[in-house]
Order: structure tokens, then sequence, then C-alpha cells
């Protein structure tokens, strides 16, 4: 390799990291909401799991609610407790299905958001964006529409694109910084 080659590399290295690292702070906020949305949705999986088992004893509570309210007409108390057996003839059958859903959406999205902080995958990260505007299996859907519709956003950016682009160009030629911030490994 000849000396101007080899100054033409470090140029680009630079130009790489200057970058990578304009692209990693927009989608850094984006990224992080996302995170935590994939952390609720999460958590809401033990606590259906919960309640389903649950569910049998929560619905009989409220029939013996509903028997001892003394302003209720009769007629009213009727029509609670029919809601509540086909509360009890459909939530077996649906809740476990949610709480599926909710693993695999959560699992997804947090792989998805985690990619898109590093960027190491833009596919993964437009992935969780479009499952967090669906709000499919969301634990907090008044804010992930939001949140995923500023991922697209930033994600549809140029110059993340191109810090995508420089990510890869690192992991392709053997860069052993790739997606990482140099000062990391101090802490």
């Amino acid at each position: 390799m000849t000396e101007h080659e080899d100054d033409y590399d470090d140029r680009d290295e630079r130009d790489d990291e200057r970058i990578i690292a304009e692209a990693k702070e927009k989608v850094r906020i984006p990224a992080i909401g996302m995170i935590v949305l994939a952390i609720i949705t999460l958590l809401t999986v033990p606590v259906n799991t919960l309640v389903l088992f649950m569910l049998p004893q929560i619905l009989q509570q409220q029939r013996d609610q509903v028997d001892q309210n003394p302003n209720m007409p009769a007629d009213q108390k009727k029509q609670m407790k029919d809601i509540l057996t086909v509360y009890e003839e459909i939530l077996p059958k649906t809740l476990p299905f949610g709480i599926v859903l909710n693993l695999i959406v959560g699992i997804v999205c947090l792989i998805g958001s985690v990619k898109m902080l590093r960027l190491s995958s833009r596919g993964w990260g437009l992935t969780a964006s479009i499952l967090n505007i669906a709000s499919i299996g969301q634990g907090c859907c008044c804010l992930s529409l939001p949140v995923g519709i500023w991922a697209i956003m930033v994600l549809s950016n140029p110059k993340v694109q191109a810090g995508f682009a420089a990510v890869a160009r690192q992991r392709a030629s053997g860069g052993q910084d790739v997606g990482r911030d140099r000062d990391q490994d101090r802490y």
C-alpha cells in the first residue's frame, strides 16, 4: 500500500467515525424509548400470567360484590353476573394468546431497539418501530405510537442510514470499534 492510499484510508476511517457518532446521537433517544416500552411490555407477561391463574377467584369476588350491593336492582345484578359469565368464558381462551404475543413482541422490540441503538441492524430497528406504531402486544400503546413514528423518521434520515453503512463497512473491514464508543470499555 502506498503512502497516499494509507492517508486515504485514515481519512475514510475518521469520516466513518464522525458519521457513526452523528447517527448514534440521532437514534439514541427513540431507541432508548423503544427499549423502555419493550421492557414495560415484557413486565406485563408475568402480571397477565398471574391474572390468568387468579381469574376464577377475581370473577367470584366480583359476583359476591354484585350480590351484596343493596343499591343495585335485581335486573341489573343479573346483567352484571351475565357479563361476568361471558368474561369467564372468553378470557381463559384469549388471555394466553395475549401473553404469548406480549412476550414475542417485547423480545423482538427489545432486540430491534438495541440493534438500532448500536447501529448494527436497520432492519431490526424498523421492525421494532413498526411494532410500536401498530401497538401490537405493547403494554403502553399511548406512548408506543409516537415513539415508533419518531424512530421510523430517524431511521429514514440519510445521515442515520450512512451511519448504519459506516458500521457495516467497519465490520466488513474487520474494525474492532464496530458500533461501539471508544470510552465504553473503560466503564
